[in-house]
């Protein structure tokens, strides 16, 4: 285990966040994670204690929305994409992400992210939830090869592409139907609080819904792990498609 590494593991196990019997790919995928919680715990506190709590939340969606919409990057692209951040530099963005080999033949699915190569064929990090990759299916990319590319480690992969996918396709669909009817919907923001849940959605009759995309498959062990948000209303389920929303819907 690399010494970075190594200092995470411990770190987990001394929060008691992983068991020392975790399995090699359970191990990396909470080590990688971590380095994404650490950027996460301080934005956080930043967000209660600094004079522009707004500018934190800007920046919070700014690595959020990055990291899910770019699974391959380069310095240049992480360069420019968070110079003018003030809390949040492109080196410890560019730590969340693994160098790519030279040449190295590296494709991409724009429903589950970045794809690897098994017995010749392509596959996806998570393929009860996409299993289909071949290579002309027009959500399918070759990702051309330049010099510094990046792939995201798995553990952000897992934790926050996979999931920021649907996420963001939500956002990206009711801001559309919020340009189509102004009068209804007023207003949208994305992963509030510095994401207590992933979108809030302002109605004009002076309602507010908090949604929160869950990934399960069985409803009832959803509902057990729901819980309300604090000084908030009761939990509604909303299921669409293949995926559960947590919606806490409370007055303005």
């Amino acid at each position: 285990m690399a010494p970075a590494n190594r200092y995470f593991y411990e770190e987990l196990l001394e929060r008691n966040k992983l068991s020392e019997f975790a399995t090699t790919s359970t191990q990396q995928i909470a080590i990688e994670n971590f380095q994404f919680q650490k950027i996460l715990a301080r934005l956080q506190e930043l967000y209660k204690t600094d004079n522009e709590p707004e500018r934190v939340q800007q920046e919070y969606v700014l690595l959020r929305r990055f990291l899910i919409e770019n699974p391959y990057t380069t310095t240049a692209q992480l360069r420019k994409a968070f110079f003018q951040a003030r809390h949040i530099e492109a080196q410890e963005v560019g730590e969340l992400y693994d160098d790519c080999e030279i040449e190295e033949a590296c494709w991409n699915c724009d429903r589950c992210g970045p794809l690897f190569k098994k017995y010749g064929k392509l596959r996806g990090i998570k393929p009860s939830a996409c299993n289909d990759h071949r290579q002309n299916l027009p959500y399918i990319r070759k990702i051309t090869w330049q010099q510094g590319l990046r792939r995201l480690k798995v553990g952000i992969h897992w934790r926050i592409c996979l999931p920021g996918i649907p996420e963001i396709r939500l956002f990206n669909n009711l801001t559309e139907l919020h340009k189509k009817f102004p009068q209804q919907l007023c207003a949208i923001h994305l992963y509030p609080g510095i994401d207590r849940y992933d979108l809030q959605l302002y109605f004009c009759e002076q309602s507010t819904w908090a949604v929160d995309i869950k990934d399960y498959q069985n409803t009832y062990n959803l509902v057990l792990k729901l819980t309300p948000l604090f000084g908030e209303a009761n939990l509604v389920i909303c299921v669409m498609k293949n995926f559960h929303f947590n919606i806490n819907k409370y007055s303005a």
